[in-house]
C-alpha cells in the first residue's frame, strides 16, 4: 500500500487543501480532494472487508497488529510521538490492510498540539486501490481540511477525541472533550468508495522556516480512560 503522491497548496489550514508529498517509506502525504456535504442513506450494511474500528492499539506494547510508523514517528511511553522539524517533513501511524470506513468509526486522542504555524496535525483518509483522498487538518488554532467545516474551531481540552466516522456515502469528523459525546465538526461525500481505505494519524511542516512541531497521540481505538 502507498499513500498517493501529491503537492502541498500552502496556506493556514482552515480553508480546503491537499496534504503532503510523496509516498510511503519516501516522504510524505499526497492528497487529492474530494469534498462536498451529504445526508445518511437510511441503511448501512456494511461489505465485505473488516471495518478499521477492528484495528486497535494504545501503543503501550508498541504499534500493535496492522499499524505502521514512518518517518519521525516514534512510540514514547505507550504514546505515539511526532516531531517535525525539517520544511516537507512529514511524521505519521497508518492503517495497513485490507479495510473498510463504510458503516465504521476510527477514534485517536491527541495529547499534545504543537506549533500552530505552518505545521499541522492531520487524519489523511486514502483510498487504497484508487486516488480518493480527503483531509482532515488542525493548525492556525482551527481546523480545516477537505470536508465542509460548520465549526472549525479547536482546542484541546475540548477537541483532544477525535473521530472519523462514516456510512455508505458520507464521512463525519467529530471531536469530543471525553471520548464519550462527540460534536460534529464537518462532513464530506467522498467521490470514492469507502469500501478499502487507509487512515493515517499525525504532522507535518509544510512551511519554509516554521518552528519545529512536537505533537502526541494516543488510543487508537480505544475509548477513555486511555491516555488519562
Amino acid at each position: 500500500m502507498a499513500f498517493p503522491l501529491g503537492e502541498y497548496d500552502s496556506g493556514s489550514g482552515l480553508a480546503p487543501t491537499t496534504g503532503g508529498a510523496g509516498g510511503v517509506g519516501a516522504g510524505g502525504v499526497g492528497g487529492h480532494a474530494a469534498g462536498g456535504g451529504g445526508g445518511s442513506p437510511p441503511n448501512c450494511e456494511g461489505g465485505p472487508n473488516p471495518p478499521l474500528s477492528d484495528i486497535v492499539s494504545d501503543f503501550d506494547s508498541g504499534v500493535g497488529d496492522n499499524l505502521q510508523l514512518l518517518n519521525c514517528a516514534e512510540i514514547v511511553d505507550g504514546e505515539v510521538h511526532t516531531d517535525p522539524a525539517l520544511t516537507s517533513e512529514y511524521c505519521w501511524v497508518f492503517t495497513t490492510g485490507v479495510r473498510r470506513l463504510a458503516c465504521d468509526a476510527v477514534t485517536v486522542r491527541i495529547l499534545e498540539a504543537g506549533e500552530q504555524q505552518g505545521v499541522h496535525r492531520f487524519i489523511y483518509i486514502r483510498q487504497n486501490d484508487g486516488d480518493g483522498a480527503l483531509n482532515v487538518l488542525q493548525e492556525g488554532g482551527g481546523f480545516g481540511g477537505d470536508l465542509t467545516f460548520t465549526d472549525t474551531s479547536f482546542l484541546l481540552s475540548q477537541d483532544g477525541w477525535w473521530r472519523v466516522s462514516a456510512d455508505e456515502t458520507t464521512i463525519t469528523f467529530s471531536t469530543s472533550a471525553d471520548g464519550a459525546t462527540w460534536n460534529t465538526k464537518a462532513t464530506a461525500t467522498p467521490s470514492f468508495p469507502l469500501d478499502n481505505i487507509s487512515i493515517a494519524v499525525g504532522s507535518g511542516m509544510w512551511q519554509n522556516g516554521a518552528t519545529p512541531s512536537f505533537d502526541r497521540f494516543d488510543c487508537f481505538n480505544v475509548g477513555p480512560p486511555c491516555g488519562d
